[in-house]
Formats: C-alpha cells, structure tokens, sequence
C-alpha cells in the first residue's frame, strides 16, 4: 500500500509498543487511526478512539 511508508509503518509499530497490554486496542484502529485520522501519539490515539469507537466489526481497508 502506498499509503503505508517507513515513517507510517514506525508509528503504528510505536504507538502498539507505547500501548499498555490490558488497553485491548484492535490492530486495525491503529492503521485506520494513523492512516485516516493522522494519529501520532498514544494520547492523541486515545482521543481518536473516543471519537471513533469500534462497534461490531470493524470492515475498514487501507
């Protein structure tokens, strides 16, 4: 996907590293959060989260 460069790629991978493991974050809301929503940090992840909750199943595709 040309969407997903090296610097995108180290964010996804940082912020799923930052994350604590009883958070339960879904691996598709840090692509979408990052790709969509230009997420950088894990408190602006947080905010995005509580902006966009995942209900049911989550068909997002890059």
């Amino acid at each position: 996907c040309r969407r997903l460069d090296d610097a995108t790629r180290d964010t996804i991978l940082r912020l799923k590293y930052e994350t604590p493991e009883n958070e339960g974050i879904h691996g598709v809301e840090y692509y979408q959060a990052v790709l969509e929503g230009g997420v950088r940090t894990l408190d602006e992840l947080h905010r995005w989260r509580a902006a966009h909750p995942l209900d049911g199943v989550n068909l997002w595709m890059p």
